[in-house]
């Protein structure tokens, strides 16, 4: 019986499975208590429990908290216009284009920004309408309502941390610069001209992810009482990492190859990256870069072997950038290490978990 609720378990805790089961579980609550609570519109409160329901606890807390702050200034701002224009027709039809416009054209602006202007948007119609004041309250009280039942839900039903899924994301983001790191040595050890391998983009996006994900994580940390200035340190080593990379993609083609030494220094700030990525994974704190040593050296090789002329001065160049992003790349990867929250579940060194609309 225990194997049995063991698979059964592993199998709810796939991404999609265990967020369509929180779905299922919070829309069945916002139901009870639409049937309980007499409210003119009651679909608002099970919208905003499906709405807000996100991939970690931390997350669903943070949506949750974007809506009401979103809903409550929404209202307040709508109907302090209305107040303002209602003896101007004029003035209140341009509040209403207004916001359509600003709905349309803040589209990609944070979460609690677009409930702004549509909320302002509905307590404008709902003026113009004459809908009574159990509109205003039963809007208020549906969003705490539906989002106090999808954060409940998130934490008690399956939970996952949002600190696990950065976790994941900082292990894959190691993982890819030092794959990244190894392949250039690679490529350059190679003969003939070297291209650019153009992966680089790959990294960057992971470090994008991370910061997109500190805001839940920071709500989390701030429950769980964690240091919040290591969410943001984490955050700026994270976005060095991605850009340290885009500039050696970029340096690949100048690079003179074997004979500056730069593929042993590409190497040794690889293996510092992917040792910062195992200390993640198992836990442990992460060893400082030993890769100066390396570096040094492939400096003092560049140095002579553009003394002896088998380097252009651009190729010198170079090289001295190179050494000089790497210095950069191996220490933020060791701080993003530090930085990481503290295992919270097996699942932590698993695959960051997908986003969700």
């Amino acid at each position: 019986m225990s194997a049995l609720l063991a698979r059964w378990r592993a199998a709810l805790g796939g991404t999609q499975s265990r967020l369509a089961l929180q779905c299922v579980v919070s829309l069945a609550i916002a139901c009870a208590v639409m049937w309980l609570l007499p409210f003119p519109k009651p679909y608002w409160l099970a919208l905003t429990a499906l709405i807000v329901t996100a991939n970690s606890s931390g997350e669903t807390a943070q949506k949750s908290l974007e809506r009401i702050v979103g809903t409550v200034l929404g209202l307040i701002a709508g109907t302090l216009f209305w107040l303002a224009t209602s003896a101007v027709p004029v003035l209140a039809l341009a509040g209403l284009l207004g916001c359509v416009f600003a709905i349309y054209y803040e589209r990609t602006a944070r979460y609690r920004t677009m409930l702004f202007w549509i909320t302002a948007l509905l307590s404008l119609l709902f003026h113009l309408a004459d809908a009574p004041r159990a509109f205003y309250v039963a809007r208020l009280a549906d969003t705490l309502i539906g989002a106090a039942i999808a954060v409940v839900v998130t934490m008690l039903l399956l939970p996952v941390r949002t600190g696990d899924a950065v976790r994941a994301q900082i292990v894959a983001l190691l993982e890819d610069a030092a794959r990244q790191l190894g392949d250039t040595a690679a490529l350059l050890e190679a003969p003939g001209p070297h291209a650019r391998p153009f992966r680089a983009a790959a990294a960057a996006s992971l470090a994008e992810t991370i910061a997109g994900l500190s805001p839940a994580e920071g709500i989390e940390a701030l429950l769980l009482r964690h240091k919040l200035a290591e969410v943001r340190r984490r955050v700026i080593a994270a976005g060095r990492i991605g850009r340290c990379l885009l500039y050696i993609d970029q340096l690949v083609p100048l690079l003179p190859g074997v004979a500056a030494g730069v593929p042993a220094a590409l190497r040794a700030a690889g293996a510092a990256v992917a040792g910062a990525a195992e200390a993640v994974r198992s836990g442990s704190a992460p060893r400082p870069s030993a890769s100066g040593d390396a570096l040094a050296r492939a400096q003092a090789a560049a140095t002579e072997a553009y003394r002896a002329g088998h380097i252009a001065i651009d190729q010198f160049e170079a090289a001295l950038r190179l050494d000089e992003a790497l210095a950069v790349l191996a220490a933020a990867a060791v701080q993003v290490a530090a930085t990481a929250p503290a295992t919270a579940s097996p699942r932590a060194g698993k695959p960051a978990l997908a986003g969700r609309a």
